[in-house]
């Protein structure tokens, strides 16, 4: 994104493809007088879904009437210098996309995402370092198959990032966020939601022009609620079960050291925390089976998932043209979240109806090895290749009878990518490859039986070619995924297709 403070600009772009694919998008900066600067941007697409996947059966009874893509999005930011060492900048945005998409839960959706976000930031280079008070709103309306929800989210943070001496660099920085959101998809239940106190920490600290280390560290400490009592009838909680504390730590630790034979080795290691969300926690659906009710519930009771990952990469130049890096790494998630199986978690007469529960469903680790090389020839070349191994284990609730999650089956082995290029004057052209070794994908229906369908390996083949036809205008033709014709199956949601496009850029 263009700074409009180091001059006016306009760029426009417009595309036309394959699949009834059309899009444009627009954007301008203006500087107003020595202190005002204002950027505004709009874009807008639309294209035919791919195809679904021929085992997803909701996908196939739900196919969208085309065109079944859609995106619109706007945005309008103004900086203000209001003193030599006072900034402020102001932001909205909105987006609406239609779309049909498979979810965390391998399920079929077509869901409507309507967005908007107000943000602003208040800079002051002063005595006690760079300060920022930021305050942003998120209000997002999202349309299920089987409801719509409302969901707001205000954050303040005030933060101060100032140095000691020349070798040590800290941040510090406090922060307030609550977000809420209506019953769902069941409207009786009463409005829910969070509020979330944090406190983090920085410490960048430099031994030598060899050694270097960062240690950064969050607490956070957020407060469930319901306003609402959950129809005894048919839910195993009561209001006051939603009230729920929960206190979490996360840090990462970096070690860089650049040793006397050349390049970089660096150690990582990283605790995060994967805190529950309002599907978790706050989701009430009865689903009534002739006569017969089964509810769906998020689970007060849910834990936060740890995510512990480790790290080991070097990175250094092979040749004045030609660069290397590999790491080794391994993460492990303890306390997996999941949403619902086949088989209900809780039977009566221990709660009124059969209930199926999100819960915290086991463990799952990695390992792995990345390995990608990079070169800038002469004559205008360029290239990179890159392979990841990966190595999954799981510990999880028996699947598919308590969760849609198979990690092990799911993911690829193997991960290869390749790209070539070449730039002569105003013509460039690039070339890339991407290959991902078989999986077994899980599939799921409505109510019907969890499958695990077998996904084969494949090649994909993509290019762009550019022309720029003077300093104003540039035509480019852009193949994606260009030897899978009318379809290859990648997923157990749809087919994914070729798509060809043309795209005319202007800049001033």
């Amino acid at each position: 994104t263009r700074n409009p403070n180091h001059g006016d600009y306009t760029q426009l772009r417009v595309n036309a493809g394959t699949d009834e694919y059309q899009g444009v998008s627009i954007v301008a900066g203006r500087q107003l007088g020595e202190r005002v600067s204002v950027r505004a941007s709009y874009g807008a697409s639309e294209a035919n879904e791919f195809a679904p996947f021929a085992g997803q059966t909701t996908a196939v009874t739900r196919a969208p009437v085309e065109p079944g893509f859609s995106r619109e999005t706007g945005a309008v930011e103004g900086r203000f210098r209001l003193t030599d060492k006072i900034n402020l900048t102001a932001e909205a945005t909105f987006s609406t996309v239609r779309a049909s998409e498979g979810d965390s839960i391998y399920y079929h959706e077509n869901t409507g995402y309507t967005l908007a976000s107000y943000k602003g930031d208040l800079e002051a280079d002063t005595d006690w370092g760079f300060v920022t008070l930021s305050a942003y709103r998120n209000e997002s309306e999202i349309e299920y198959s089987f409801g719509t929800q409302d969901v707001t989210l205000t954050t303040l943070r005030l933060q101060d990032l100032f140095r000691i001496g020349t070798n040590d660099t800290v941040r510090l920085s406090l922060e307030f966020r609550q977000g809420e959101t209506g019953s769902f998809p069941d409207p009786t239940n009463g409005d829910f939601g969070y509020e979330t106190t944090a406190f983090s920490a920085m410490w960048n600290h430099k031994f030598s022009n060899a050694v270097d280390l960062t240690l950064a560290g969050r607490f956070d400490s957020v407060d469930w609620s319901r306003d609402g009592e959950p129809n005894p009838l048919l839910y195993p909680f009561a209001q006051a079960d939603y009230d729920v504390s929960i206190e979490e730590l996360s840090y990462n630790a970096a070690l860089v050291w650049r040793p006397e034979f050349g390049g970089a080795v660096r150690l990582t290691a990283a605790r995060g925390v994967q805190a529950p969300t309002m599907f978790d926690i706050g989701f009430t659906m009865p689903v009534n089976l002739g006569g017969f009710f089964v509810v769906a519930s998020g689970n007060p009771a849910i834990e936060p998932s740890i995510v512990t990952n480790y790290e080991i990469a070097y990175d250094r130049a092979l040749t004045p043209t030609m660069t290397l890096r590999a790491a080794v790494f391994f993460q492990e998630t303890e306390g997996v979240k999941s949403q619902l199986g086949q088989a209900p978690d809780v039977l009566p007469p221990s709660t009124p109806v059969p209930t199926f529960l999100f819960d915290n469903r086991g463990d799952t680790q990695v390992a792995g090895v990345e390995l990608t090389l990079a070169g800038r020839p002469a004559n205008g070349w360029s290239w990179d290749a890159n392979y990841t191994y990966k190595q999954v284990e799981d510990d999880m609730s028996l699947f598919p009878f308590y969760t849609p999650l198979n990690f092990e089956e799911a993911t690829p082995s193997h991960i290869a990518n390749g790209h070539l290029g070449w730039t002569d004057g105003r013509f460039t052209i690039d070339g890339y490859a991407n290959y991902v070794s078989a999986i077994n994908m899980p599939n799921q229906p409505v109510f019907g039986t969890i499958t695990l369908d077998p996904i084969d390996s494949y090649i994909a083949l993509s290019m762009r070619a550019g022309y720029e036809i003077n300093d104003h205008f540039t035509v480019a033709v852009n193949a994606q995924n260009a030897n899978f014709g009318n379809g290859e199956v990648t997923n157990t949601h749809h087919q994914t297709e070729s798509r060809v496009w043309v795209s005319l850029s202007a800049g001033f």
